[in-house]
């Protein structure tokens, strides 16, 4: 299970967390400090999207002594060079989503993880939601941009308020997981010609 179980700090005790983050190739030392300042990392797994190598500008220094993995990810990029076919819309975030499970598999998370949100485009933040809210972790976004005055706002309360929809929203993704895999099945079998 990768639900994600948060120990209760103790008095004189400092609590570290298991952070997960995408990739962003902005200059984003600021948005790394105040993150893990906040919530010291034990660990960092960042999703890289294919084609990026090395790690985030500032990563390195924010994290400190924390171990850092990367696990290398489909990009959402919409104008890639290649052409792009309805079903390859619909079915390419599943795929991403199915690699970032992949990820934490690998790395063995399985309690204190935060999703940092702070960078990226929208389907980017929805699928680190989605992703959040199966394996119940922690959710915050960065508000503001890098340079300027940021802050952290907590989305604690989306756990609690999904608790109840989340086999629904699971059986969801499942579904087009599924749907993904068949269709990139019947590509590879069917479309030969």
């Amino acid at each position: 299970s990768y639900r994600s179980r948060t120990r209760k700090s103790q008095k004189g005790v400092s609590m570290h967390f298991n952070h997960i983050l995408f990739f962003s190739d902005k200059d984003s030392e600021d948005s790394y400090q105040l993150i893990f300042a906040e919530k010291p990392p034990e660990n960092v797994l960042i999703f890289r999207p294919k084609g990026f190598s090395g790690l985030p500008n500032g990563l390195e220094e924010a994290a400190g002594s924390a171990t850092i993995s990367t696990h290398e990810v489909e990009s959402l990029s919409i104008d890639d060079s290649e052409e792009w076919m309805a079903n390859e819309v619909q079915t390419k975030p599943h795929r991403v989503l199915m690699e970032m499970f992949e990820g934490l598999k690998k790395t063995g998370f399985n309690e204190n993880i935060v999703i940092s949100i702070f960078s990226g485009s929208k389907l980017h933040a929805a699928l680190q939601l989605t992703f959040a809210m199966i394996i119940d972790a922690s959710i915050q976004v960065i508000q503001g941009k890098p340079g300027q005055e940021q802050k952290i706002a907590s989305l604690d309360w989306l756990n609690g308020a999904m608790s109840a929809g989340t086999k629904k929203l699971q059986q969801g993704v499942l579904l087009g997981m599924l749907e993904s895999k068949c269709s990139e099945y019947s590509r590879h079998t069917g479309s030969q010609s």
